[in-house]
């Protein structure tokens, strides 16, 4: 696999920003746990790729930055209004393959899925009491929702909803950090070898790149090594849709969106499925590969020449050069 001389400087870079950053988080006794200073320590993280993107692009491609999708100019609106739709359709998949292994197989592992309202304020109310939440608080909110006539399917779209408008907002941020890197830099380098090896080489310097974190509990709390390998299988499964955003919306705003949404959407499973081995039953566990693995199945199907419209285009392309490509 014949990488570009920029690459190997650049997963350099994006690594060492990232692990330093861990590194003297762990040195300074932070620990996961889900608190302002996990989250501070887990956002400067997410920036070490896009920061070697932009040195690297000066320093060693000495090129603008509008070849790897950094514009405003030549979006493709109606992809990334799809791109919301996807984003919207892995967590759907997920709660589906929930209830079809769990509740219609009844296979242990999936607990047992339910789009209610009852389910999700219990599921609320329990996951509040194991985060120490005040119960007095949280209860008042709760009895407030108990008492608005929504079904179960409405208090599922309502949460997609909120996870989209802090994917648009709150979240943009820090998506960037990790996207103008990936989808940014390492796609326009690696589009060359092909969909595939784009894939294989992306998916697997993507997960590893967690390392750090996950091995202090993120994702896989009760299984911190084992976690590693399968957060690099997960990210090799996203690494289909992600790039297929990136290409037909050409701009680097549509990973941005959609990887906000995969992010603000991990809950969802939390909230309509009880009793699920998280290993199975989870956004990062088999479930949620499986949901991911369709969605890029569904896209590879749908619009058979992305595949070539990816490898299509110049090494240094514009983004008005960019394949139309559709579906």
């Amino acid at each position: 696999m014949r990488m570009r001389r920029p690459v190997p400087i650049y997963l350099l870079l994006a690594f060492g920003i990232s692990w330093s950053i861990a590194a003297v988080a762990w040195s300074a006794g932070v620990e996961y746990g889900g608190g302002p200073a996990t989250v501070a320590v887990g956002g400067a993280f997410m920036l070490g790729p896009a920061i070697a993107a932009f040195i690297v692009r000066r320093k060693v491609d000495r090129r603008d930055l509008a070849g790897l999708g950094l514009t405003l100019r030549g979006i493709r609106w109606k992809w990334m209004g799809i791109t919301v739709l996807l984003g919207m359709a892995i967590p759907a998949f997920n709660t589906l393959i929930c209830w079809l292994f769990g509740d219609g197989l009844g296979i242990d592992g999936f607990g047992h899925t339910s789009v209610s309202r009852s389910m999700f304020l219990d599921q609320v109310t329990r996951l509040a009491s194991e985060q120490g939440l005040d119960p007095d608080t949280i209860g008042g909110q709760l009895d407030r929702l108990r008492d608005l006539p929504l079904p179960g399917v409405a208090v599922y779209g309502l949460v997609l909803i909120s996870a989209l408008i802090a994917a648009l907002t709150v979240n943009l941020p820090f998506m960037f950090g990790e996207e103008f890197g990936w989808r940014g830099f390492l796609l326009h380098h690696t589009r060359h070898l092909g969909l595939w090896r784009h894939v294989l080489l992306t998916g697997i310097v993507w997960g590893l790149w967690h390392a750090p974190l996950i091995l202090q509990g993120h994702n896989y709390p009760a299984h911190p090594v084992a976690g590693v390998f399968l957060m690099v299988v997960f990210t090799l499964l996203l690494s289909v849709p992600f790039a297929w955003v990136r290409v037909r919306a050409r701009c680097i705003w549509a990973p941005c969106v959609l990887h906000g949404l995969v992010n603000g959407t991990a809950g969802i499973g939390l909230y309509f499925t009880e009793g699920g081995d998280p290993l199975l039953a989870s956004p990062v566990g088999l479930s949620g590969m499986l949901a991911v693995a369709l969605t890029g199945l569904l896209l590879l199907v749908a619009d058979p020449t992305f595949a070539k419209d990816l490898r299509a285009t110049s090494p240094d392309h514009s983004p008005s050069a960019d394949p139309a490509g559709g579906m």
